[in-house]
């Protein structure tokens, strides 16, 4: 028997606005309603797992973005339907009516003045109609809803489980730029929490004082401070405990119209004394990304011409730094500019440089976005290669994102075998050196094994006499562009396109092996 869960009378009205778009199990869906209130369409993004069942009740998780993010970006940090594919998780991610509206946790109104008056109060709504719109179309576990956000998203959940307490099985704030008062926590101190934040971030101070108030409510509660982390990646570094927390909390039974007394270690808690003075801060937190690249355009390339493929290349240990020039010495950059006849000339190069030791999925999938704006790229043959440290982000980049890219080379590289099934329909051409004693080849074996036992088919080149430096032969040999070139980027149904003979997206080499009818 299904226990509906009463929601806010002004939900109810608006969900009559709402016609039904088709569910597709294990896809991510971009989807709009019209929001009366409001007068416009409001986008949402909606994520069903394949083992959904109409029959069967489903957990659901409303995940909210951060300030200037949208639905999607969020439904893409890495492993979150991922994750929620592997339990079963329904995820839905409002837009909270624009992307500065702070889900109602800096009050009624704030924004711009090209913002409505009551901003705050239109993004709480548009959350909460959402989430009666998917509790109305799919079937859903009333008694395990989680409530997660980032940043801005993360003081929208602190807000929206003091307000709506009885709908929330656990919370999940990641880096919470909060409310401005923790005051009405206590209206929420029966709801589990987990709470991931860096101690390199800003934040962290308001953070532990959050902590600090749920310790004095006696809340049950986790919090998973970084060490080292910094705003962004500890958003979606934490997934495995997120989901645990989740799957191990289920919302109780509740008794309507019952308040629960104030427990006596509250009262007098808050930390606005008599003897201090109030004051409030105002502003805005954004988190700034900087990646410098080398950029290779063909000889052909015009911006109002054919698409082109794109390969984006990862360096090494030994290129990280400041001083770009340094990515030039190894790998593909150290081979351009090109020969007329060069392969490279048939695809633009980006070669990006990490300022430290290792890469960061979140600013290569920002930078890649931003090379599809101002270039003219083949979005359905974006190809990725990395050597060494660049190797492991391949592997890294590739598992977060496997949807961004139509094949991948990692060069005496490694990564988690854990990743696999993300990978595992990915063409994947792996090089390394059997006598390398920098990265041991055993590290890409295991990769390969395990993408292997999932049914994925990998290619895989050991030279026999090479040490760690396995990409001066690889990327010498002209198979390997024509190889890439064979590949698009992965159809819905899961299986590689190859690439089809087109003569305007065929360049330079492949100009004479095609011809109009």
């Amino acid at each position: 028997m299904r226990t509906a869960l009463r929601l806010p009378p002004l939900v109810c009205l608006l969900l009559s606005c709402h016609a039904s778009a088709q569910v597709t199990p294990g896809r991510t869906q971009k989807r709009f309603y019209d929001f009366n209130a409001a007068d416009k369409k409001m986008e949402y993004a909606l994520y069903v797992p394949n083992s959904y069942s109409p029959q069967k009740a489903s957990p659901l998780i409303v995940a909210l973005h951060g300030l200037g993010s949208s639905p999607l970006e969020i439904m893409r940090y890495p492993g979150l339907t991922r994750h929620a594919e592997r339990y079963g998780y329904i995820v839905v991610a409002p837009m909270g009516y624009n992307s500065r509206g702070w889900y109602g946790s800096r009050g009624t109104g704030g924004g711009r003045r090209s913002d409505p008056k009551n901003l705050g109060e239109l993004s709480e709504q548009d959350v909460m109609n959402v989430l009666g719109i998917i509790r109305q179309e799919l079937n859903i576990d009333s008694r395990r809803i989680y409530l997660m956000g980032h940043s801005m998203g993360g003081g929208g959940t602190w807000h929206l489980a003091m307000k709506y307490p009885d709908i929330w099985a656990a919370l999940a704030p990641l880096a919470p730029a909060g409310p401005r008062s923790r005051r009405d926590l206590v209206k929420a101190r029966r709801i589990p929490v987990i709470v991931v934040q860096g101690d390199r971030d800003s934040l962290v101070y308001a953070t532990r004082r959050w902590v600090e108030r749920m310790k004095a409510l006696k809340m049950e509660h986790r919090y998973i401070e970084v060490a080292g982390g910094d705003h962004v990646r500890p958003a979606f570094q934490h997934f495995p405990e997120i989901f645990d927390f989740f799957n191990t909390h289920t919302r109780p039974p509740t008794q309507e119209g019952v308040k629960s007394p104030l427990p006596s270690s509250a009262a007098g808690a808050d930390e606005t004394l008599p003897s201090l003075q109030k004051k409030v801060f105002q502003g805005e937190v954004t988190v700034p990304v900087r990646v410098p690249y080398l950029l290779h355009l063909p000889k052909a390339y015009r911006r109002d011409g054919p698409a082109w493929p794109l390969l984006l290349f990862l360096h090494g240990a030994g290129s990280s730094g400041t001083n770009l020039d340094r990515v030039k010495r190894n790998g593909i950059p150290s081979m351009l500019p090109t020969p007329v006849q060069s392969p490279l000339d048939q695809f633009i190069v980006l070669a990006p440089q990490s300022r430290r030791r290792g890469w960061d999925p979140v600013k290569l999938d920002a930078l890649l976005t931003d090379a599809v704006r101002k270039y003219h790229v083949d979005e359905d043959r974006i190809y990725l290669t990395g050597i060494s440290m660049g190797g492991y982000g391949t592997w890294a980049l590739a598992a977060a994102y496997p949807e961004r890219f139509a094949a991948i080379v990692p060069i005496c590289g490694g990564g988690r075998p854990a990743t696999a099934d993300a990978l595992k329909n990915l063409p994947i051409w792996v090089f390394h050196g059997a006598k390398d004693d920098v990265v041991p080849v055993a590290r890409s074996t295991a990769m390969v094994r395990a993408i292997e036992q999932l049914g994925g088919k990998v290619r895989f080149t050991i030279y026999p006499n090479t040490g760690h430096d396995a990409w001066t032969e690889a990327y010498n040999d002209p198979q390997l562009y024509e190889w890439l070139l064979q590949h698009k980027r992965l159809r819905q149904s899961g299986t590689p396109s190859p690439a089809e003979p087109d003569c305007q997206a065929q360049h330079d080499l492949h100009r004479a092996s095609c011809s109009p009818d």
